[in-house]
């Protein structure tokens, strides 16, 4: 009898019919009906600069979520940290807190990643690509560069470095810029072309002829957002567009755009299954997942000498996704919301009939159990631990 104690969180698979696959285990996502797994989101935050009330070097970590449960550790000013939004006016990074307001003032805001061009400038830097770091240091190289020309996205962390994923990567190395942050464009795909017998503009998966998407078109007259690669193509999303056809023009330039705004540019394509990866210009035609340990997608714009080659016909794995365990509760109207109710009839994942004063008793277990196949209903078990 193994269980996923209430409140922690597990790393799994969706298998796509309701259940989480967790090693060999399994764990449901719903309980009659009720939610029991919450995907976590993590997101980038930026410290800002200082606050009046504060006289620490940095915003104090909790151990709760309140104010005067400090410990002494601290995230230094304009630093930018990754956690999950609480909702209630905390971010959590592992078993601490940080609050996103003090007194009513702002100290946490999230940053978006933005896409950066990774070039070589003009003192032509050896080697094939940039390093990819560990730490904010250039002596932690992973073994793995973005090449040269290649997009990358990250999160400016405001101390001359670019965190993707979990990797860390200079905008200046010996003086010279490596990472050009890549400007969004607005474009009004012109009205027909008289070669071109669809309904509109087809996008293309590489930026070759050849590689057209028959089933995908920006319509005449449409307006998209993309970046200018600088060689007649426009990227949108992690598909291309010709900015002429037979030297006829097919995308108007209208404006430039920041990063942010790029959703408000017009209808963008749907994502496919399958898609280049947005690591690379000239990536494979289909989607790679992320690595489970550095969180970073494997792309035809990483070098790795010692990666093996995907084989084509293996069957493509599930994306895992880190889920937190929750208490099956119903709020009780009674309780004036705050406490819940337990299901009207006994449950046989270990839950009993509910208590005559509304306050849901305690599980039969201290958290969720793990059956070892899906849909088999797991009996109360006692307490232990996640393989």
């Amino acid at each position: 009898g193994v269980v996923a104690n209430w409140g922690t969180a597990v790393l799994g698979a969706d298998e796509g019919d309701g259940w989480i696959k967790v090693g060999d285990l399994f764990l449901p996502k719903k309980l009659e009906g009720l939610p029991v797994l919450q995907v976590e989101e993590r997101h980038d935050y930026i410290l800002k600069s200082g606050h009046p009330e504060v006289e620490t070097p940095g915003l104090p970590y909790c151990l709760e979520k309140e104010m005067p449960s400090q410990y002494g550790k601290v995230v230094p000013w304009d630093e930018s940290i990754r956690g999950v939004d609480e909702g209630d006016g905390f971010i959590r990074v592992g078993d601490s807190f940080l609050p996103t307001e003090i007194n009513g003032k702002r100290v946490l805001s999230v940053q978006e990643n933005l896409a950066y061009v990774v070039c070589n400038g003009t003192a032509k830097l050896n080697g094939t690509g940039l390093p990819l770091c560990t730490e904010r240091d250039m002596n932690t190289g992973s073994g793995v560069s973005a090449r040269w020309g290649t997009v990358v996205e990250g999160v400016d962390e405001g101390n001359g470095w670019v965190r993707c994923g979990n990797f860390f990567v200079p905008k200046i190395l010996d003086g010279e810029a490596v990472l050009r942050l890549q400007s969004m464009c607005l474009y009004t795909v012109c009205d027909g072309h008289p070669g071109i017998a669809s309904d509109g503009l087809p996008y293309y998966w590489e930026k070759r002829p050849s590689a057209k998407h028959f089933s995908r078109t920006a319509a005449w007259g449409s307006t998209v957002t993309g970046t200018d690669e600088g060689d007649g193509w426009v990227k949108v999303d992690n598909r291309y567009l010709p900015k002429e056809v037979d030297g006829m023009p097919v995308l108007e330039l209208k404006g430039r755009c920041s990063i942010s705004d790029s959703s408000q540019g017009g209808k963008q394509p749907p994502e496919p299954d399958t898609a280049p990866s947005r690591l690379s210009q000239e990536g494979p035609e289909s989607e790679p997942e992320p690595d489970a340990e550095s969180g970073m997608p494997s792309s035809s714009g990483l070098d790795d000498s010692s990666a093996e080659s995907p084989d084509p016909n293996q069957q493509r794995p599930s994306r895992k996704t880190r889920s937190r365990i929750r208490r099956p509760y119903r709020s009780s109207p009674e309780t004036g919301g705050t406490a819940g109710t337990a299901f009207s009839s006994p449950s046989p994942w270990g839950m009993g009939p509910p208590d005559p004063g509304g306050v849901p008793p305690p599980s039969a277990t201290p958290g969720l159990s793990l059956p070892t196949q899906p849909g088999m209903v797991p009996n109360p078990s006692p307490v232990g631990s996640l393989p």
